[in-house]
């Protein structure tokens, strides 16, 4: 369970391959072989924030998650981001020290679920939108693809991540996100033929 307003942050790879084969233009291109997309998402609510990065450097990279964050705390009306958390993976991209200077704590995970939820749905937007031609341009599909997922209805909050964030209800915003985590039956013995998942390091 989270206690505040939890950040998570990655990186999404946009090929240059990928695009090509969905929009022929990108073919004329100056689009490096691989670039990728900054996404950061307020873990409760669901709000998101993205950017475009042509290289993953640190000195690159994290001043956009710190855009971004900023970014999302206007939006929420958080008014002390020390009062919040971050959270992501061991990535060099990140520097973590930067971040938290304006963030309260940070956790380093093996796998942040809501970010790669995001980095999912961003990506599944972004190639509908350069495929039905409503742009032309990468940054704009991103920016679409932004607005498209914060325009998504969230199960959990029942209502989309602009609408929780207009509210400014933090505490409901969390105490709903708790309330639907999964939990393990208390007591439960795995049994021969029972379906489980392995975790693979």
């Amino acid at each position: 369970p989270i206690r505040q307003y939890t950040f998570e942050f990655d990186l999404v790879f946009v090929r240059r391959n990928d695009l090509e084969s969905t929009q022929a233009r990108f073919k004329k291109s100056d689009i490096k072989k691989e670039t990728y997309i900054v996404t950061v998402c307020e873990k409760s609510t669901g709000l998101c924030a993205t950017d475009y990065t042509t290289t993953k450097l640190a000195k690159d990279v994290t001043p956009k998650v710190i855009k971004a964050i900023k970014k999302l705390a206007q939006k929420l009306g958080i008014k002390d981001l020390k009062k919040c958390a971050s959270a992501s993976d061991s990535g060099g991209e990140f520097n973590i020290k930067e971040i938290l200077k304006i963030i309260g704590t940070h956790k380093t995970e093996k796998l942040a679920p809501a970010i790669e939820q995001k980095n999912r749905m961003i990506q599944r937007h972004l190639f509908g939108v350069l495929r039905s031609r409503k742009t032309t341009n990468l940054r704009e599909a991103i920016q679409m693809s932004e607005d498209l997922v914060n325009n998504t209805y969230n199960r959990i909050q029942k209502k989309t991540p602009n609408e929780s964030a207009s509210q400014d209800e933090e505490k409901t915003a969390i105490q709903n996100y708790n309330k639907e985590r999964k939990k393990g039956e208390k007591g439960r013995q795995v049994q021969v033929g029972d379906f489980v998942r392995i975790t693979v390091t």
